[in-house]
């Protein structure tokens, strides 16, 4: 059995994620969508605000800033 580092990723939520570590399981998580659509995910944990759950996938890779920079920082929603 491999006894070596592991990043889990791949649609672990968040309470999953400090599961994996905490226990640990895994000793990170990579989060693909959800830092897309939170560019401040690790605050946004940190200070137990809302996270973004929705990502428009039809905007990606298609050029111009929609659906890769025009997502808000959590103190830009709710301070």
């Amino acid at each position: 059995m491999y006894k070596g580092n592991l990043i889990a990723n791949d649609g672990v939520s968040i309470e999953e994620a400090i599961n994996l570590t905490s226990t640990g399981i895994a000793q990170a998580v990579s989060f693909g969508t959800l830092s897309i659509s939170n560019p401040d995910l690790p605050l946004r944990v940190l200070r137990n605000k809302e996270i973004n759950q929705t990502a428009d996938t039809k905007t990606w890779y298609y050029g111009g800033f929609k659906g890769y920079t025009d997502f808000p920082f959590a103190e830009e929603i709710s301070s």
